[in-house]
């Protein structure tokens, strides 16, 4: 397959192994110019520069200057690039959404774990709420930054609940304060007995 790459700069993120590797090669074999970006620079990147123009750049692209460098790289040496092709596999976590308030590798296990909601969640219908026919509780997290606190109080007065704030917790409220979720829970089962 001719794809016409002769001589074009193609930007190959994650290319140390599996996918990455497998397109840098496949660019290769087309004729492009190929920056590799990766941790190490792996045997297989040192084999592949064999078959063609390819410059392997040893660089932590989740490391805030990263992606420049890599770019800086391709620039110096070929004059800029046509092609980019992000495959890298790994990001820092972010703790400080829905986790805020938890520290250490419980918020990063979580903020690697988190995926956006699926739109049918957002579409599907609900029924009848339950909070329109009997007693409600609400925990707000006073510090969420999925849910804003305004918007979970107006939830909370809508639904008539009995309504507990707390001010310094996380949408994971239930992890950084479980007692005060417990204590919630306990109230709302001693009420409705």
């Amino acid at each position: 397959m001719d794809l016409h790459l002769n001589g074009r700069t193609a930007v190959v993120t994650g290319a140390s192994r599996g996918i990455g590797l497998a397109v840098a090669g496949a660019l290769v074999r087309e004729g492009a110019r190929v920056v590799t970006g990766s941790r190490e620079i792996t045997p297989e990147l040192r084999a592949l520069a064999a078959e063609g123009d390819v410059l392997s750049v040893a660089v932590d692209l989740t490391a805030p200057e990263g992606p420049a460098e890599l770019i800086a790289a391709a620039t110096f040496a070929y004059g800029g690039l046509d092609i980019l092709v992000n495959n890298v596999g790994a990001v820092r976590p972010r703790t400080d959404g829905l986790a805020a308030d938890l520290r250490g590798s419980d918020a990063e296990l979580l903020a690697t774990q988190q995926r956006p909601v699926d739109l049918a969640a957002l579409q599907a219908p609900s029924g009848v709420p339950a909070w329109k026919t009997i007693p409600s509780w609400y925990l707000v997290a006073g510090a969420d930054r999925a849910i804003p606190a305004a918007t979970e109080k107006f939830m909370a007065h809508r639904a008539g609940a009995h309504t507990v704030v707390v001010d310094d917790a996380s949408h994971l409220v239930m992890l950084s304060h479980p007692g005060r979720v417990e204590n919630l829970i306990v109230q709302a089962a001693k009420a409705t007995d």
